[in-house]
C-alpha cells in the first residue's frame, strides 16, 4: 500500500503541476491582451481591430480629369464617368475628408457628402462637373469673342511663356494707373437662383514692376443684371465697382489661381445674366514689357459655374 500510495501522490502531483502550468500560460496570454488588444486598430481608428473602411461614390458630367484627395493622402486622378473607389481608406469609426485637388480645365466639380465617420464603406461622395458658362473661357484662336475689351489688350499666342490651358491667352500690353482703364468683360446666361462658382489665372509679366488684379462687378449693384443693361454695363468705362477679388502687387512669372464664390441672394427678380470684369492696374511703376515674357499682364482659363 505503501508503494500504491507513492505513485499516487506523485500522479496527483504531476497533474497538478501541469494544471498549474496551463493556468500560468492562459493568464500570461490574458494579460497580453488587456495590454496590447487594440494596437490593431490602425491609426485614427476608434477600436475596429484593424478593419478599414473604403471611401468612394459617383462621378458625373466630367470631361477632363478630377484630382481627389483623400484626408492627407496623396491625391488620385479621375478621367472617366461612373462610380469610383479612392485606393487610400480609413480606420472603422475614423472621420474622413474628401476634396477636390484639381478641376477639369473647363470645368468645376461639386462634391456632395465630403465629410463624415466611416462605419461602414462610404459609396455617396458624388461629384458633379459643370462646364464654364463662358463659351470662350480661353481666348483661343486666339479669340476674344464675347469678351468686351477696354484698354490696349487682346487675345494672344503668348510670347515667351506658355498659356495655362490651350494656346491662347488674353494679355494686356500696357497698363492705366487705375482699375477702369484696362479690363475685359462679359455678360453670361444664369440662372439667378442659384449661385456662382468664377475662377481664373492670372499671370504678371512685368519684371520688377507689380501690377494688380481685380476681379469685380461693374457699377455698385449685384452684378446680376438684364440682358440689355449687363451690356451696357459692360461697355462702361468705370472705377466704380464691387470688388469680389482684390489681387494686390502681383508677382511676375508664373501662373496664380483666383477663385469666388458669388451668392444669388442680391439678384433682382428681372436678372437673367451676370457681368464679370477682370481688371488690372499699375501699380505705381510703369509696366515695362519684357520681351521674353509678353504682355504686362495675362488672364486664361476663365471658368463661371452653378451647381
Amino acid at each position: 500500500m505503501t508503494t500504491k500510495r507513492k505513485v499516487l501522490r506523485e500522479m496527483a502531483l504531476t497533474l497538478l503541476v501541469c494544471i498549474m502550468a496551463v493556468f500560468a500560460t492562459y493568464c500570461a496570454k490574458s494579460d497580453g491582451q488587456a495590454a496590447g488588444g487594440d494596437t490593431g486598430g490602425g491609426s485614427g481608428g476608434s477600436g475596429g481591430g484593424g478593419v478599414t473602411r473604403t471611401i468612394g461614390g459617383t462621378i458625373t458630367g466630367l470631361t477632363g480629369t478630377l484630382g481627389l484627395k483623400l484626408n492627407s493622402e496623396a491625391a488620385q486622378n479621375f478621367t472617366s464617368n461612373g462610380s469610383y473607389t479612392l485606393s487610400a481608406t480609413v480606420a472603422d469609426g475614423a472621420s474622413y475628408t474628401v476634396a477636390v485637388d484639381s478641376h477639369p480645365l473647363t470645368q468645376f466639380c461639386y462634391l456632395a457628402n465630403a465629410t463624415g465617420t466611416a462605419t461602414s464603406n462610404i459609396t455617396n461622395v458624388n461629384a458633379d462637373c459643370k462646364n464654364s458658362l463662358i463659351s470662350n473661357s480661353s481666348f483661343e484662336g486666339p479669340s476674344s469673342t464675347g469678351w468686351t475689351i477696354t484698354g490696349t489688350g487682346a487675345a494672344v499666342t503668348p510670347t515667351g511663356y506658355s498659356a495655362n490651358d490651350g494656346s491662347a491667352v488674353f494679355e494686356f500690353t500696357a497698363l492705366t494707373t487705375n482699375f477702369g482703364g484696362s479690363k475685359v468683360d462679359i455678360c453670361i446666361p444664369i440662372d439667378k437662383t442659384k449661385d456662382l462658382n468664377i475662377s481664373f489665372k492670372y499671370r504678371s509679366n512685368t519684371g520688377t514692376a507689380t501690377s494688380d488684379v481685380r476681379l469685380g462687378r461693374s457699377g455698385t449693384g449685384s452684378g446680376f443684371f438684364s440682358e440689355a443693361t449687363c451690356t451696357t454695363a459692360a461697355t462702361g468705362v468705370t472705377t466704380d465697382f464691387t470688388i469680389d477679388y482684390d489681387i494686390m502687387d502681383v508677382t511676375s512669372g508664373s501662373w496664380a489661381t483666383a477663385t469666388k464664390n458669388i451668392t444669388a441672394a442680391g439678384a433682382s427678380s428681372n436678372a437673367t445674366h451676370f457681368l464679370i470684369s477682370l481688371r488690372a492696374r499699375d501699380n505705381g511703376t510703369a509696366c515695362s514689357i519684357l520681351s521674353s515674357s509678353g504682355g504686362c499682364m495675362a488672364f486664361d482659363n476663365v471658368i463661371v459655374t452653378q451647381p
